[in-house]
């Protein structure tokens, strides 16, 4: 076994130094430029509609505390940190309030109905 070692080695290396064709070089920076500014703008769409979704969530949560309603307390803040980690689930929770829930689909789809 420890003579097929260096053999592995050497083949990893060199798979992992294999380049790209030189005339492929220019295209795939390009679809790298193109990429980036594809997710800029992705973010800079998707931005206004997470604030209100964040808004909506921090009045539900007000609510919810006031109202000592533990699930819908649970369900918000599981929201927001799933939102704030880029990870929302796009099924809806169920105890969470008519209002986040609109914003939930607006920052989901867009715009509210599209599904």
């Amino acid at each position: 076994m420890k003579r097929f070692l260096p053999l592995f080695f050497a083949l990893t290396v060199m798979l992992a130094a294999e380049e790209l064709l030189p005339e492929l070089v220019s295209i795939a920076k390009k679809f790298e430029a193109d990429s980036a500014a594809l997710a800029e703008q992705k973010s800079a769409v998707i931005a206004p509609a997470k604030q209100q979704y964040l808004a909506a969530l921090d009045t539900a949560e007000k609510a919810a505390r006031a109202a000592v309603q533990p699930a819908v307390l649970s369900s918000v803040l599981a929201e927001r940190i799933a939102v704030t980690n880029g990870a929302m689930a796009p099924a809806i929770p169920t105890d969470l309030p008519p209002p986040a829930i609109g914003a939930k689909v607006l920052h989901r789809y867009g715009r509210a109905g599209d599904e």
